[in-house]
Formats: structure tokens, C-alpha cells, sequence
């Protein structure tokens, strides 16, 4: 799957599992690549003059959720730059007011997660060999990434993947 495809198909996990969530809007899509995250949404709370603003990673992974045995796979590296540019937002004037939360939207073949990524509990810290880069060219080469395995039953949102 080259890079463009794996955009596109993550463009739509998004697309799919935020259109049949009616209390939460995407605002916006930045899943070119370069961005840490790569969506903004807007979901209303318990009262309706209170809304959630938040930014999400989203994975399309082509296997089942109890692949990685102990849980939902997140890198160090991502969660650490999503939540340094939910750390940036909240420090900027326009945002004070504003509630502002970061999510972690995850699609296996069988299940879709949507986790809070202030409210999980990390447990442990894992090194894991894993592909480089297997979204940009396919490489086969494998290195140590630092990984934290979610628990499914913490996920906000748990949805079948149709």
C-alpha cells in the first residue's frame, strides 16, 4: 500500500465511525502525513451550551484487536506529539474558554476504539519490533518502537467494524 492509500484509508475510518456518532462534528481533516494528528472535532457534553473540542490520531490496522495480546497498541512517539499539540492549543488566548480534550481512534478488523487520552491508564511501558515506516514504502525493515497497549474496556466509544 503505498502512501497515498493509507491516507485515504484512514481519512475514512474517521469519516465512517464520526458520521454515525450524532453528538460529535468533525471540524476538520488533516491527515496529510505531517500532521500530528489528524483530525479536529466538536462534541456536545452534558448540557448543551458546553461543547468538547478535541484532536485525534487515527490507525487503520489490517488485523484483529487481540493481535498484539494486552491490549490496543499506541507508540510513545505519537501520544507524546498529540499531546504536545493539545499542551500548545490549550496555552493559546483564542482557547482559554474552551474545553479541549485529545482522542485516539483506532480501527482493527473486527472493532473500533475511541479513547480519551487524558482518561486511560498507560500501565506499562513496552519495546516492540515493529515496520518503520509501513504506511510510507512498504520497507520491510523492522525497528524497537516504545509502545503502551491500551486495555479495549477503557475506550469511550467501542463500535463492530462493518
Amino acid at each position: 500500500m503505498n502512501f497515498n492509500q493509507h491516507i485515504n484509508k484512514e481519512t475514512t475510518t474517521i469519516t465512517n465511525f464520526f458520521t454515525n456518532q450524532s453528538d460529535i462534528t468533525i471540524n476538520k481533516l488533516l491527515n496529510e502525513g505531517f500532521n500530528c494528528y489528524d483530525a479536529v472535532i466538536t462534541s456536545a457534553s452534558t448540557t448543551s451550551s458546553h461543547k468538547l473540542f478535541g484532536i485525534v490520531e487515527a490507525k487503520t490496522r489490517d488485523i484483529n484487536h487481540d493481535t498484539h495480546q494486552g491490549g490496543v497498541l499506541i507508540q510513545l512517539d505519537k501520544l507524546n506529539s498529540v499531546k504536545q499539540a493539545l499542551n500548545e492549543a490549550k496555552s493559546l488566548q483564542k482557547n482559554l474558554n474552551k474545553t479541549l480534550k485529545s482522542y485516539y481512534l483506532v480501527q482493527y478488523n473486527d472493532f473500533t476504539y475511541l479513547f480519551d487520552l487524558e482518561c486511560v491508564d498507560y500501565g506499562k511501558l513496552y519495546s516492540k519490533l515493529l515496520p518503520k515506516h509501513t504506511a510510507k514504502d512498504g520497507s520491510n525493515e523492522w525497528i524497537y518502537k516504545d509502545i503502551f497497549l491500551l486495555q479495549p474496556e477503557q475506550a469511550i466509544i467501542t463500535t463492530k467494524t462493518i
